[in-house]
C-alpha cells in the first residue's frame, strides 16, 4: 500500500467501489451500472452521450499503462484519459472508433508517486434518443 495525504491506496488499483461515492472521490455523470453489454464479469459501466466518470489512481512512480475494454455504439466516441490534479494537464488520452464492438483502449504515462486521475468518457453527443450513443466500459485494470 501506498501512502499518499491521507488517502490509502493500493499502488497501481484505480478505486471503483460503492464506498468511494458516499466519500466523494468520485465523479460521475450519466453513468449506471449495466448488464446488457459486458465484456467480463456480470456487469459493465454503462455512460451515456455526454457522460463521464473520474477516478483517482495512486501510482508509485515509472511508466504506467491503464487499459479498459469499451464498447462505443456505432457512431459514438468513447475515451480513456489521464490528467495531473490540480494542473489538469492531460497526460495521454486514447480514443474508440465507435464499432459496435469491444474495443481496448490504453494510456501509458511517465508517473511520479502521486495521485492521477483517470477519466473514462463517452464522447457522443446526446440528440435524445434512447437507443443510441452508448458506451460500455469494462475491465479497467
Amino acid at each position: 500500500m501506498a501512502e499518499y495525504t491521507g488517502v490509502n491506496a493500493p499502488a497501481v488499483a484505480v478505486q471503483l467501489n460503492p464506498t468511494s461515492y458516499r466519500k466523494g472521490l468520485i465523479k460521475s455523470v450519466k453513468v449506471r451500472f449495466s448488464s446488457l453489454i459486458k465484456h467480463g464479469g456480470s456487469f459493465s459501466l454503462e455512460i451515456s452521450p455526454g457522460g463521464y466518470k473520474e477516478l483517482f489512481y495512486a501510482s508509485n512512480g515509472g511508466t504506467t499503462t491503464v487499459t479498459s475494454w469499451v464498447w462505443p455504439e456505432a457512431g459514438s466516441n468513447a475515451s480513456l484519459e489521464v490528467e495531473e490534479i490540480g494542473s489538469g494537464v492531460k497526460l495521454d488520452i486514447a480514443n474508440s472508433v465507435g464499432s459496435d464492438a469491444w474495443e481496448q483502449l490504453s494510456i501509458t504515462w511517465t508517473a511520479e508517486k502521486k495521485i492521477y486521475v483517470i477519466r473514462i468518457a463517452n464522447n457522443a453527443r446526446d440528440d435524445g434518443s434512447t437507443t443510441k450513443g452508448f458506451a460500455y466500459f469494462d475491465d479497467l485494470v
